[in-house]
């Protein structure tokens, strides 16, 4: 019995000095946290700890010539640099220090629950072997390098620009970069590596303008009292909300310059869980609390990467004290500015830590280059390539195959809807399931590109039991939750007909505030609990898991495509047999790649149009280095730049539904090569008699500059002028005071926000509000994919006060204009100004376009009614 009691102390001693004790060499595997608030934190709570897959097998960190007696010095933080080769740096665990207290403190937790966990935190802060190659490195080491006080206190000097500031810093601690930072992204690359290389520079000069946007809106907005930013994906403002930490123990790292710490405090039961989703995967500042004010250049800056809690999900409700421990990631040169002397975290100094910037998206996409590069490297090495291979597909089904084609529909498919339709299911049913390939469905405005889609679905499902296939699941994702819900809505209203013994099967995957109500009964969560009686969490996730297995069809962003209830079928071959992606158009390439990390997606089936407006990109230097060129469009310009005659080829669609035929015509004509036509009827309304196209050349318009956009006061005039004009030839009178439903939809778009802004308030000085709620006003860049029966376009730009023409800035867009030009679907109005318009030569094409064909009006801001009305015939 003795020797038993002496085993099992000794077992337990073992177990616990795996966890605590280690040295940092030994590795424990542990899995790596992404928790983000895109995923649901109900399953995998600190009562379910469940964290998702990570991104690589291997542990984090990996230093074989680790000593724990080393101590880092000045001279560690040293990147060597080769002339021959640019090699990234790497980073090495060097030196360890776990405060003791720490130990016994996770020792003397109460439960084994809360004891794994505590392990499972420690172990993930102790990993060694390296988790995402470079890239990681490079992203934090470039982030963190920067001194974000810069744009908070507006201190920027000898004239430079916000991103050549970043540039020098960058240079001082990353110089390795610069070369990348200093290309352009290629039409084809030669290698994986250059290709990952050449992303990962674009996705960091992208992220930090995102950062500095982000600062510059928060200022505005706590000195202005105004709407908070909503430019990134999402980064609510919290520069109020902090926490006062305390330093509990640090890892450093070599050649990275990197160090990795644990702060931690006390907080009660229901501020844990608050806080702890609102600053993980956040880049913060870190100050020490005096009692004095904080001192602005001891702001140091840090990454949160992980958190454990001592409190239960059951207690979060609950008046009960519990601990909040950050795994946090910063500069040794930040750390050594913070904290001098190595001991003083044992002393009771005190840590403010603030929210600055959600970092999690841009990481999720530095991640997936590294995953795809050792984990499908040919499907990667194809796609960077551009092998011709891939893109290839038969549109031409077998006799037995095409008497199973389903092209019954409320609206019936036209000749290239069809072709469309047929090739997605070759490409799915009948070619080679190993085979790694992509269909590229090209959609102009109006060509009914989710109507497309739907057959697409439906004719896959159904023929897919003429194979030997195990039930399998089709992935379907867009980079906005607007367009995955309207291709959603669409899949419910004909759920019924796509299989004969049952109705689909659909998951929406995402945060229920922003799904459309008519998806929330399918979102996943929803889905759970109407099968949950209790609170079950072993119940919740083997219902989750089943309802996943079951769904024939998963909705997600791309954004939200890693969410942890996918993690299960990363690994799979069969789960997840085809991959649709709407508005792919719309997408920097490494977006497109995140559903990609799903090793049973072989067939992947991309819609868009590269002639509309690409994705947004936030930096200057990247947008001109061609990040936000989609991999639609850079498939599209290099296979047309090398004049194959092979069968490689985009599918088009050719025929619109939307427009009068007079508002497609220049469309059609200088975007589409004419091959962009009109369907019979499509546009008529019979309750707008009015010429269908107008140009108004205002020629006492001018522009004015406000910092980052611009205002036309004229044009705004006689916007609204215009507006009271069309709603009274359309029947209602602007003293009405007893509105009611318009009988059709008006849009009034502008390229810029002060001009919208504007407009709106000048509106409402004049129209009763249920009038103007029923208009909708915004920006070209946010009205694409959307239309209505008559749109008035304000184009803003114009001479300046003094009479200066200058060009058109961004407005020289193609992809914007033919956006703003294909909206209307009876009356499209264009305000301008000729004499600046006609210096860029697509806009005096439209011009030209316009006199010929008697279409284009030149009137003063203070036109009378009777003349406005006169011309609206």
């Amino acid at each position: 019995m003795f020797w038993k009691i002496v085993a099992g102390v000794a077992a337990l001693c073992i177990v616990l000095k795996r966890f605590f004790f280690d040295e940092p060499g030994q590795s424990h595997n542990a899995r790596i946290t992404c928790s983000d608030p895109y995923d649901d934190y109900r399953f995998y709570d600190d009562d379910h700890y469940n964290y998702p897959t990570p991104s690589y097998e291997s542990p984090l960190y990996e230093n074989p010539e680790y000593s724990e007696n080393s101590d880092y010095s000045e001279d560690s933080d040293r990147i060597i640099i080769s002339s021959a080769s640019l090699e990234w740096p790497k980073i090495t665990c060097q030196s360890m220090q776990i405060s003791q207290s720490l130990k016994n403190e996770f020792l003397s937790l109460k439960t084994r629950n809360l004891k794994e966990k505590a392990a499972s935190f420690l172990s993930k802060f102790n990993q060694k072997k390296q988790e995402f190659g470079n890239d990681m490195n490079i992203f934090l080491l470039s982030i963190l390098s920067i001194d974000w006080t810069v744009f908070i206190n507006k201190s920027i000097q000898n004239n430079e620009t916000s991103e050549e500031f970043c540039f020098r810093c960058i240079e001082k601690t990353c110089i390795q970069l610069i070369p990348c930072l200093e290309s352009v992204m290629k039409l084809r690359y030669d290698s994986v590596e250059q290709y990952k290389q050449a992303n990962v520079a674009m996705i960091i000069i992208n992220t930090m303008a995102q950062i500095e946007k982000e600062i510059v809106s928060d200022e505005q907005s706590s000195i202005t009292g105004g709407e908070q930013s909503t430019t990134t994906d999402k980064q609510s403002t919290t520069d109020k909300q902090f926490l006062d930490m305390n330093l509990r123990t640090t890892t450093i790292f070599t050649n990275s310059q990197l160090v990795h710490i644990i702060f931690d405090c006390s907080l009660m039961a229901k501020e844990i869980f608050e806080k702890r989703l609102q600053f993980n995967n956040s880049l913060v500042t870190i100050e020490p609390v005096y009692n004095e004010s904080n001192r602005t250049d001891e702001t140091q800056f840090g990454y949160i990467t992980d958190f454990f809690t001592t409190i239960t999900n059951n207690e979060s409700n609950s008046q009960n004290i519990g601990k909040l421990f950050f795994s946090m990631i910063m500069t040794k040169s930040s750390y050594q500015k913070l904290l001098p002397q190595p001991s003083s975290y044992f002393s009771n100094q005190k840590y403010r830590i603030k929210r600055l910037f959600y970092l999690r998206p841009s990481i999720r996409l530095i991640e997936t280059l590294g995953y795809l590069e050792l984990n499908r490297y040919e499907s990667l090495n194809s796609i960077v390539k551009l092998d011709s291979n891939l893109f290839t597909c038969s549109l031409l089904p077998n006799q037995m195959y095409e008497q199973r084609l389903n092209f019954h529909s409320q609206k019936p498919y036209n000749i290239k809807e069809k072709e469309a339709i047929i090739a997605a299911s070759n490409i799915v049913n009948q070619s080679d399931r190993e085979k790694f390939q992509i269909l590229m469905v090209q959609g102009p405005p109006g060509t009914g590109k989710t109507h497309t889609l739907i057959g697409m679905i439906k004719n896959i499902i159904a023929n897919s039991s003429l194979s030997d296939l195990d039930h399998f699941h089709i992935l379907i994702c867009a980079p906005s939750n607007g367009a995955i819900d309207e291709i959603g809505r669409r899949l419910i209203a004909e759920k019924e007909t796509f299989l004969h013994n049952r109705s689909l099967e659909i998951v929406r995957i995402g945060q229920s505030s922003r799904i459309h109500e008519d998806m929330i009964p399918y979102e996943l969560d929803q889905r759970i609990n109407s099968r949950l009686k209790d609170n079950n969490k072993n119940k919740r996730m083997e219902i989750r898991s089943k309802i996943m297995k079951e769904a024939d069809i998963i909705l997600t962003t791309l954004t939200s495509c890693q969410h942890s209830s996918l993690d299960m079928f990363r690994y799979s071959s069969k789960f997840f047999r085809c991959l649709i992606i709407d508005e792919a158009s719309q997408c920097v390439e490494p977006e497109i790649l995140m559903p990609l990390v799903y090793k049973s997606i072989t067939k992947v089936i991309m819609i868009g149009d590269p002639l509309q407006l690409p994705a947004t990109v936030i930096s200057n230097r990247a947008q001109d280095a061609y990040y936000g060129r989609s991999f639609f469009e850079r498939f599209d310009t290099y296979f047309n730049q090398q004049l194959f005659t092979t069968t490689i080829k985009i599918t088009i669609l050719t025929e619109q539904y939307r427009m009068r035929k007079e508002i497609c015509s220049f469309p059609s004509k200088y975007f589409y090569d004419s091959k962009l036509q009109t369907a019979n009827g499509s546009g008529y309304n019979h309750l707008i008699n009015i010429n269908p196209y107008f140009i108004f050349d205002i020629k006492d318009s001018y522009e004015s500059s406000l910092q980052i956009s611009r205002l036309n006061l004229n044009e705004v005039k006689f916007v609204c002028k215009l507006f009271e004009q069309i709603i009274e030839k359309i029947g209602y009178k602007s003293n009405s005071l007893t509105i009611t439903k318009l009988p059709v939809s008006i849009g009034i778009i502008t390229f810029y926000q002060e001009q919208k802004k504007t407009i709106l308030s000048q509106l409402m000085k004049k129209f009763p509000g249920n009038l103007i709620d029923q208009i909708k006003i915004d920006t070209v860049d946010a009205f694409q994919g959307q239309e209505c029966d008559i749109v008035i376009l304000s184009c803003v730009r114009a001479p300046d006060e003094f009479g200066h023409i200058g060009t058109i800035g961004f407005v020289r867009s193609q992809q914007r204009m033919n956006v703003a030009l294909t909206r209307a679907r009876s009356l499209l109005c264009i305000c301008l100004h000729k004499k600046k318009f006609s210096k860029n030569s697509i806009w005096n094409k439209l011009l030209s376009d316009a006199r010929q064909r008697n279409r284009l009006f030149s009137i003063s801001s203070t036109i009378k009614d009777f003349q406005l009305k006169q011309m609206l015939v």
